[in-house]
Order: C-alpha cells, then structure tokens, then sequence
C-alpha cells in the first residue's frame, strides 16, 4: 500500500497552485499525480481545508459471516 502524503507536501502544492503554476508545473516540480493535485484543490474548494479526512474513524469493520456450518 503506498503511504500517504505528508501535510508538508500537501502544504507546499496547495501554495504552489495559489501563486498561479498550472497542474502540469506543479506534478512536474512536487513528482505527484495529476489526480492528487485535482483532488487535493477539490477538497479544499469544497471543505476549505486541504488536510486528509481521518480513516477509519466511527467505523465499524466488515466481517464475514461466521456461522459454522453443521
């Protein structure tokens, strides 16, 4: 599984965005996805904040069902 962005990156991608370098320039220059860069100013656009939702939290795990069988 491939580890998460740090907040420093996120920070430094949202900041680069802000002082009007296209996508192109920042996947360039930070070696991110396209996608990561959308979603990251899509996040913010619609929460205002660019931090990561919490995973996991308030869930309860899937679990297959356990009946034995007689």
């Amino acid at each position: 599984m491939p580890k998460a962005y740090s907040m420093d990156l996120r920070k430094r991608v949202i900041e680069a965005c802000d002082e009007g370098q296209t996508i192109a320039q920042v996947v360039e220059r930070f070696r991110v996805s396209t996608s990561f860069v959308e979603k990251l100013q899509q996040r913010r656009r619609e929460s205002g904040t660019w931090v990561p939702k919490p995973h996991g939290e308030g869930r309860q795990p899937i679990r297959a069902n356990l009946r034995k069988s007689t």
